[in-house]
């Protein structure tokens, strides 16, 4: 089983996991939670120490799971949630366990580990649109990508205008939400499978 299924899936081991024994989507999820967990924290208007001493845990821990280099137990996370005022949903969305089984384990191959999910965007949606359904989802507003993804105000004018952002600040975008990049790429016109190259 992988460590994402013994840590969040079934909580039966209470440990944090390191980042040297994560595998790959569980790497993915830890930067996922750090995100969510930093954004609470900051709009709660907590210190990294103050949140630490909140939840029992050391400012050094904290500040390794906001950059996703360990994996909080679920306990730990049950403690930020009630202290931050959050949803478990709100660090894991469903959506980010949906290739996992009820045991754990991943429907996909370990060769290829699932792509973070997302919602599903209509055939023919633009980047815009498609964006702005992501957005949405977790109720982000556009200043969320100012600061997850280090866009510029300006950029975020730019694309809010339908301006469509060079392939990596789209990958960019695209992992700041936590979704697969896939449907923004095809949506702003990029060959999903061949990088740099626009469809006709």
């Amino acid at each position: 089983m992988t460590s994402l299924g013994r840590v969040i899936i079934d909580g039966k081991n209470p440990k944090e996991v390191g980042a040297k024994w994560m595998d790959g989507p569980t790497r993915n999820l830890a930067r996922h939670i750090g995100k969510r967990v930093r954004r609470a924290r900051i709009e709660a208007g907590l210190t990294g120490v103050e949140l630490a001493r909140a939840i029992g845990k050391s400012q050094a821990f904290i500040s390794d799971v906001e950059r996703g280099r360990k994996l909080p137990s679920l306990i730990t996370l049950l403690k930020l949630g009630k202290f931050l005022n959050r949803s478990p949903e709100f660090f894991i969305p469903a959506s980010f366990l949906a290739g996992y089984s009820e045991a754990g384990e991943s429907h996909e191959s370990d060769a290829q580990p699932p792509a973070l999910r997302g919602p599903v965007p209509p055939v023919g949606a633009t980047f815009l649109e498609t964006l702005r359904m992501y957005l949405a989802e977790d109720r982000h507003p556009w200043s969320y990508l100012e600061d997850h993804a280090g866009l510029s105000v300006s950029t975020i004018d730019h694309i809010m205008q339908g301006f469509i952002p060079p392939r990596p600040i789209v990958c960019r975008i695209a992992e700041a939400l936590g979704v697969d990049p896939k449907y923004l790429l095809m949506s702003a016109g990029f060959d999903v499978a061949t990088p740099e190259k626009k469809t006709t």
